[in-house]
């Protein structure tokens, strides 16, 4: 199935394939470092003891009879049978064997689009390198599962003879997505970009002449359509209802949440953009943009013999080649220039005009389906920093097909040869493959590096060090119980260590707790009288604080109270507990 010359030897090929795969361990092979896993353990946990989802809150003593929607149920169920069965190391390869079939059937879609694994491997290789930083033991690894599996159903159907029951796999998969993780709405979005693209290409047949050979017929376009509604059929195939549709919603609608929790945040904001992955998709944009752009452009001839639309797509590649030039320049002056997040949002911005310009310039010609969901994405990333990796994971089918496409034409063109003429390939194939290894032995080695200031992700395997695992294992060992008041990032752990023996005020799960009780657990974090008016409203027995997120003043105003002491401390987190009195005295 190799383009790159005739089809490539078996042995090349399978250096290629095993390339891929190391360089995918090496990037999702590393320590447990997210404090929601925990929740999702015990949530597990819970669907298995009692055979049922739990409709109200069982983990919280200021939110307790709440509704609670465990929207991601099922996820939970399978984090909790692979932990129960393999701990700590099996969550982590669980993690890594649902990322490695997401990224093959990634590379799958893209070879069905004839992209070369001459391309494919550093195409991949930038886009998992943006992508890795999200491949955590979260649910939201099965968006990037079912996501990759729509694209490879859909263009297993487009490719392959168009067999309908391609297409049919989707509503059972939906089904799957929905219980999995919140995502599946941007699975329904998905099938629906891909019912308006061919929508689009059969306009453009029927009344431009241009695209028949591609066009699917009417019918076709027709059973696309009706699968978006299918899709919303399907996610009401769940414990919770019609509750389950909404809820992602409802979450996007809270505005305290989605300015103050990180991954809710936009990428050009100082968090994201100072990281190391923000480049880097800057960087796959402009690429996938450049191949688009030189594969996609409209080659029709006008009367002089030039193309149509030459000078007007070449100030669209003119003003690209600018742009990247600009971003590079401001990011080599760093924070301290002109990477704001005013400016980063007008190029990313201005980026996607220029995209959306080439496109309607070029209408007789665009792919509307690449052009749809790149849309999608690049939208949905520029909403959202999480939404970034799906992002990432997306671009690069399409990016590693239009270059593949330039190159071929370009190859035609020079050689007067067909494309599968190109002797280069083979050589490409093995530096590919080369580079590929050596990133995966330098990640494994030296670790993946999140910022510019040289912090590292933890490499190996167990629970990271951010992790209040000690400060966990005092309070379990000295038997503390009851209400505890934990730091928002803490909480995960003692719920899965020590519920129903511990409840405690606050965790992730934001649609629980909603804005005002996470108002007042902020505040009482950061002033002292807030922190008093909460003790005086709700019961708690022990502290267990993160030391990054509590105020010095706060933890000052509790010890000289005389009610609480210190029993624990390490250099991450502390414990407090209430000072005994009577005739023994304090412990």
């Amino acid at each position: 199935m190799e383009r790159e010359p005739g089809k490539l030897q078996r042995s090349c090929l399978w250096l290629a394939l095993i390339s891929l795969a190391v360089y995918v361990g090496a990037m999702t092979l590393f320590k447990i470092s997210t404090n929601d896993i925990w929740i999702h353990l015990k949530t597990g946990e819970y669907v298995l003891r009692h055979g049922w989802v739990p409709l109200t809150d069982p983990y919280s003593f200021v939110a307790a009879g709440r509704p609670y929607i465990a929207h991601e149920w099922l996820a939970g169920v399978l984090f909790y049978v692979v932990y129960a069965a393999g701990g700590v190391t099996g969550l982590i390869f669980f993690k890594a064997a649902v990322l490695w079939a997401a990224c093959a059937l990634l590379v799958q879609t893209a070879r069905r689009l004839r992209a070369r694994m001459s391309v494919v491997l550093p195409a991949f290789a930038a886009a998992l390198y943006v992508a890795s930083a999200r491949f955590l033991e979260r649910p939201h690894i099965f968006s990037f599962l079912m996501t990759a599996l729509y694209l490879w159903l859909f263009f297993r159907y487009r490719t392959g003879g168009r067999d309908r029951r391609w297409l049919w796999a989707i509503l059972p998969a939906h089904v799957l997505w929905t219980n999995l993780h919140g995502g599946h709405i941007q699975g329904i979005a998905l099938v629906a970009v891909l019912a308006a693209g061919e929508a689009f290409h059969f306009i453009r047949a029927r009344f431009f002449g241009r695209g028949k050979e591609k066009a699917l017929p009417a019918r076709d376009i027709v059973f696309l359509a009706l699968l978006v509604p299918g899709c919303v059929l399907a996610a009401l195939i769940n414990p919770y209802g019609y509750r389950l549709l909404v809820f992602p919603f409802q979450l996007a609608g809270s505005e305290v949440f989605m300015r103050t929790v990180f991954e809710w945040q936009p990428p050009y904001t100082p968090g994201f953009s100072g990281t190391t992955m923000f480049p880097a998709f800057l960087a796959l944009v402009v690429a996938f943009l450049a191949a688009f752009f030189g594969a996609q452009r409209d080659r029709t001839r006008s009367g002089a013999g030039r193309e149509s639309l030459g000078e007007l797509n070449a100030v669209f590649i003119a003003g690209l080649a600018l742009t990247a030039i600009a971003l590079t320049v401001i990011r080599v002056q760093g924070p301290s220039g002109l990477w704001r997040p005013d400016i980063l949002a007008f190029f990313l911005l201005f980026l996607f005009g220029l995209f959306g310009l080439f496109a309607i310039a070029n209408v007789r010609s665009v792919d509307f389906i690449q052009a749809g969901l790149f849309a999608l994405f690049f939208i949905l990333s520029l909403k959202h920093n999480r939404a970034v990796a799906d992002a990432a994971l997306v671009i690069f089918v399409f990016l590693a097909a239009n270059a593949s496409a330039w190159l071929d034409r370009r190859t035609a063109a020079v050689a007067g040869a067909p494309p599968w003429r190109d002797r280069s390939g083979r050589s490409n194939v093995v530096l590919g493959s080369a580079f590929l290894i050596a990133a995966a032995v330098c990640t494994a080695v030296f670790g993946y590096p999140f910022d510019f200031s040289g912090s590292i992700r933890e490499k190996g395997f167990g629970i990271a060090s951010n992790m209040p695992v000690r400060a966990v294992d005092f309070i379990a060992r000295n038997r503390l119980k009851g209400n505890a008041f934990v730091s928002y990032t803490f909480a995960g752990l003692l719920i899965h260590r020590m519920t129903p023996d511990v409840m405690v005020n606050m965790d992730s799960r934001n649609d629980v707790y909603g804005e005002e009780l996470y108002l007042e657990y902020s505040e009482a974090l950061r002033d002292p009288a807030a922190m008093r008016r909460y003790l005086q409203r709700y019961p708690v027995d022990f502290f267990l604080l993160s030391r990054d997120g509590l105020a010095s003043a706060v933890y000052d105003d509790l010890i000289s109270t005389g009610a609480w002491m210190p029993a624990y401390s390490d250099d991450q987190a502390l414990v407090l507990v209430k000072r005994r009195t009577g005739p023994d005295g304090p412990p």
